[in-house]
Order: structure tokens, then C-alpha cells, then sequence
């Protein structure tokens, strides 16, 4: 197989890997026998009523609230695990200097443009070093090409285990599958339906490389 054309690979592979908790019984029912289109829009009838929250509140359970649980550190719950660096950072350093804060898998600048509820969307949200965030900014996801005259070997100091070239990102191996279920959720989550959304399409191109785009509904 061509290296380039992995991602896609683990992006299919995402369809079929099996979710570390069980859903409720007869969750999955209505996709279950289909393909194609079909399975495509059982799936998002599935998904697309997800229970939204604000992504910043003073008043009510938020993002940040639910990333400090949801991506806690299990060797020690006062620490958060960044997706990207792979360490794990006290969640008392949320936005200082130095610190940590939020980072969408799905690039806001690709359609989301901070509305809701795709900006708040937790399936596209982890935690990550903000250098890092700043550095991986939106590129594309992709195995880096080490002839790119702007390769670098990790992409960022802080995030050992990446490598980075003119316009991709290449995540950590550990996390690849996550990732590409993320954003492979995106596309199915967010099609044009009701109007207040767009419909996010999940685009491999190029050389291989692996990102998004969005439309408004026809």
C-alpha cells in the first residue's frame, strides 16, 4: 500500500473498529444491515440528536468541564492527557502560559466558524498544549512527506511523537484511529439537515492527504 493512502485506510478501518463502551441495547438497529447511502443516513439519524452543551459557561456544565472529566488522566484524575503531545497536564493550567486548552480535531476555520453546535461539539474536541494547537493550526491530517521542504521531525518540541510538513499534520500513531473517527463522525453528525447546520464533507485528496470542507444544504 502507498504510505500516503494510509490515513484513508485508517479512516475506513474507523467504520468497522468497535467502540471501547457498549451502546444501549438496539442502539445501532436501524444500520444494521444497511450500506452505502442508506447505512450513511440511518447512522445520522442515529447520532444527530446529541445533547449540546455551551462551549464556554460560568453558569452551567461546559466543554471545559466535560474535557477535564472525559479526557482525565486515569494515573491522576487532577491532569488531563493532550492528544497531541501525549502528556499528561495538571487541569488547573486550562490557558496559561505554558499550558493547555481546546483543540478541534475538525478545524473551526473549515466550515464551523464557532457556531453551534458543531463548535461545541465534544466528539471533536480534546485537549492539547496551545503551542501545539497554534502549530498544528488547521493543516490537514496526512503521513508526513520528509522531501517537503517543510518537513519537521516532531512537528512541534512540545509534541514528541508527531511530524509536520508544509500543509499536514501527522498525530501520534497511538491516537490515528480516534482522530479518524472524530472527524469521520463529523461528516456523518453535521449533513445540511436542520438548516442552522452545514453539511460537513470529509475529503481525501492530493497525495493522499485527509481533511474537510463544508456546503450548505441543496
Amino acid at each position: 500500500m502507498c504510505p500516503r493512502r494510509l490515513w484513508l485506510s485508517l479512516l475506513l478501518a474507523a467504520v468497522a473498529s468497535v467502540a471501547s463502551a457498549a451502546p444501549p441495547p438496539g442502539y445501532y438497529a436501524p444500520a444494521q444491515g444497511q450500506t452505502g447511502t442508506v447505512l450513511r443516513a440511518s447512522l445520522h439519524t442515529i447520532i444527530k440528536g446529541h445533547t449540546v452543551i455551551p462551549y464556554s459557561s460560568s453558569t452551567s456544565t461546559d466543554t471545559l468541564d466535560a474535557l477535564n472529566f472525559l479526557d482525565a488522566d486515569p494515573a491522576n484524575t487532577n491532569n488531563v492527557v493532550l492528544i497531541y503531545s501525549r502528556r499528561s497536564d495538571p487541569k488547573t493550567n486550562y490557558n496559561i502560559s505554558g499550558g493547555w486548552n481546546r483543540e478541534h480535531l475538525w478545524p473551526d476555520s473549515y466550515g464551523i466558524d464557532g457556531r453551534t453546535p458543531m463548535y461545541s461539539d465534544l466528539h471533536n474536541l480534546r485537549p492539547e498544549d496551545r503551542s501545539v494547537n497554534s502549530s498544528r493550526g488547521n493543516k490537514y491530517f496526512d503521513l508526513s512527506d520528509t522531501n517537503d521542504p517543510g518537513y519537521r521531525n516532531p512537528g512541534f518540541a512540545e509534541a514528541p511523537l508527531t511530524t509536520a510538513d508544509s500543509d499536514s499534520w501527522e498525530p501520534p500513531p497511538s491516537v490515528r484511529g480516534d482522530i479518524a473517527r472524530a472527524v469521520l463522525y463529523m461528516d456523518v453528525r453535521y449533513s445540511g439537515t436542520p438548516s442552522n447546520e452545514l453539511d460537513f464533507i470529509l475529503t481525501v485528496f492530493g497525495a493522499g492527504k485527509t481533511c474537510c470542507h463544508s456546503t450548505r444544504a441543496r
